[in-house]
C-alpha cells in the first residue's frame, strides 16, 4: 500500500513540475517547439507503455 501511495505522489509532483517548467518556458520558447518536445515525451511513454503491456 506505501509502495503504491509513494508511487502516485511521484507521479503527481513530475506532473506539476513539468506544467510548471512548460508554463515558464511558454514565453520563452517558440509554441511549436514545445509542441514538439511534448509530442515526443507523449510518445515515448506511449510506446514505453505498450511494450509494458506485452
Amino acid at each position: 500500500m506505501a509502495s503504491k501511495l509513494a508511487q502516485h505522489l511521484d507521479i503527481a509532483l513530475n506532473l506539476l513540475a513539468g506544467a510548471a517548467l512548460g508554463s515558464l518556458l511558454l514565453g520563452l520558447v517558440p509554441t511549436r517547439l514545445l509542441v514538439g518536445v511534448l509530442g515526443v515525451i507523449l510518445l515515448g511513454a506511449a510506446v514505453k507503455t505498450f511494450r509494458h503491456a506485452h
